[in-house]
């Protein structure tokens, strides 16, 4: 089985199916329109990321469709974690050098008191935040659509995108690919990060736009 079916496969699959769970494949026009030929009645996006669904088409051939927003957020939550600590003590690095007959021996750093900046606060991204916090590290949360009122206490300070991001230690991305989000990370945001900082991108896509990273670890 494919990862993701092409526009072709799609065209042959979907019109036989009364329903459609889509997952990475490209919910366009182009199939959407075979399927209402079709059987297709009704369709649902497994999981938060809508951004290869294309819902104009969706309304415009009256099909129904609907996502699971809410879900996956401890797990990609989790992800997100073990990267920052695989990024922090060189995990990667030293599993493939033990695996070549080697010890080396790189300098790690300490996670506690070390600041996170956390790009999107919805279920994801409060996810994190408790995790990071529950190893004694400071987040800073930039979501500007962000309207509730959850209390983290001190360890937790909500900011506006681009300020503090030279407070960074480590910057963690886990927003939709939106019109505010493409090329988030570009030659302007760079040049305000603290040297050596580390990315980590968590959701399931985000265009990055990047230029002298010679000293960032993704």
């Amino acid at each position: 089985v494919s990862q993701t079916l092409t526009i072709n496969e799609l065209i042959d699959i979907v019109p036989n199916f009364d329903g459609w769970i889509i997952g990475d494949d490209p919910a366009c026009r182009e199939v959407l329109e075979a399927g209402k030929e079709g059987k297709l009645a009704a369709a649902v996006k497994w999981g938060i990321g809508v951004d290869n669904v294309d819902f104009n088409a969706f309304n415009e051939l009256e099909i129904p469709i609907e996502n699971t927003p809410g879900m996956f957020g401890n797990e990609v939550a989790d992800i997100a974690l073990a990267y920052l600590i695989a990024l922090s003590r060189h995990i990667v690095e030293i599993d493939q050098s033990v695996r070549k007959g080697q010890w080396i021996k790189p300098a790690g750093i300490s996670l506690k008191d070390k600041v996170v900046g956390l790009v999107g606060f919805g279920d994801i991204g409060q996810s994190t935040a408790k995790r990071l916090i529950a190893c004694e590290m400071k987040v800073i949360a930039y979501d500007p659509y962000y309207s509730g009122n959850v209390e983290y206490g001190e360890k937790l300070e909500f900011g506006i995108w681009p300020n503090s991001l030279e407070k960074c230690d480590f910057l963690i991305l886990n927003c939709a690919l939106t019109k505010s989000s493409y090329h988030l990370i570009n030659s302007e945001s760079i040049k305000l990060m603290k040297k050596g900082i580390s990315i980590i991108e968590s959701s399931e896509k985000l265009s990055l736009n990047l230029f002298n990273t010679s000293n960032i670890k993704f």
